[in-house]
């Protein structure tokens, strides 16, 4: 749970914007289905439209108006002079791409759409004790169990890579203070997954 969420959001406005961020896991999806000599220059192009997009929201008049129209209600108060969480999430998993073998990139793809909306959604809902500021037992479980049954569904990539992989990710949604939690949780827990099966190959 996000101390900002809870002072700015309504309920039904984060889960809305949580409903959207899910829509992430068509980058995964799609990314199995076409390939990596496909995939991974669509994800920079997708990657640098998202970001163009942002810049010229901040920098542009005409774009800032037509964006808080349409978006407005689903912004944070920090992404209002800074870049949002979608350029955040394009970036993070058009790296997580590049840098690790596909199977592993998917799971981690996967975790960075699930795992960040199952903890401010389950945060919003249930989350009665904090274990750091803003974030509390119950929604950092929630992502565990969101990254961890969503990345089971990938069958390439070892249950036990799968399972340190969502730890890996929980910690990153708790704990990312300075670098957007969309981008760190797929690199990161695409690194830990990746370096334990070379390993353990």
């Amino acid at each position: 749970m996000d101390s900002e969420n809870s002072s700015h959001f309504s309920l039904r406005q984060e889960i809305l914007r949580k409903l959207i961020h899910l829509m992430g896991l068509v980058l995964p999806i799609g990314y199995s289905q076409v390939g990596r000599s496909r995939g991974l220059p669509l994800l920079f192009l997708a990657a640098v439209l998202v970001v163009a997009a942002d810049v010229l929201r901040l920098y542009w008049p005409f774009a800032g108006r037509v964006y808080r129209r349409l978006f407005g209600a689903l912004t944070r108060f920090r992404e209002n002079s800074g870049m949002t969480g979608a350029s955040y999430m394009m970036v993070g998993q058009a790296l997580t791409a590049a840098m690790f073998p596909v199977p592993v990139a998917i799971v981690a793809m996967t975790f960075g759409a699930v795992g960040d909306s199952a903890a401010a959604i389950a945060g919003r809902l249930c989350g009665k004790h904090l274990w750091l500021p803003g974030k509390s037992i119950e929604g950092s479980l929630a992502c565990l169990v969101a990254c961890f049954v969503a990345g089971a569904a990938w069958a390439e990539v070892p249950l036990a890579c799968v399972c340190a992989g969502a730890v890996v990710a929980t910690m990153a949604e708790a704990l990312s203070l300075r670098v957007n939690d969309n981008a760190i949780i797929p690199v990161s827990s695409g690194a830990t997954m990746a370096g334990l099966m070379f390993l353990f190959s």
